[in-house]
């Protein structure tokens, strides 16, 4: 199991904020009926986000890595979050809208 200090390093300065939103239960996952694709939604204090993990984020943050994305990439690994399929012309509009 890795140490706190092995996570920072790993995950930086943003791991503790996204930790906390997968112990909230604040992370769902969208998945594509056809395709597969996963379009996360993350409620924040500053409202929901639409997250791809790693490419895009609906925060002012989304530049850089944001604790969304990371929340978003850790609830998928841990299995911490819901799972809905949708068609994924419902995905696609998710996306539009965020």
């Amino acid at each position: 199991m890795p140490t706190v200090p092995q996570l920072s390093l790993l995950l930086g300065r943003n791991w503790s904020k996204a930790l906390q939103l997968v112990d909230q239960g604040a992370v769902h996952c969208f998945q594509g009926d056809a395709s597969g694709r996963r379009v996360f939604q993350v409620h924040g204090k500053s409202g929901q986000h639409m997250t791809l993990p790693r490419h895009y984020c609906s925060c002012q943050a989304h530049h850089f890595e944001c604790k969304h994305q990371l929340a978003a990439r850790l609830a998928w690994i841990l299995k911490a979050c819901p799972v809905t399929p949708v068609d994924d012309g419902i995905l696609a509009n998710m996306l539009l809208e965020a």
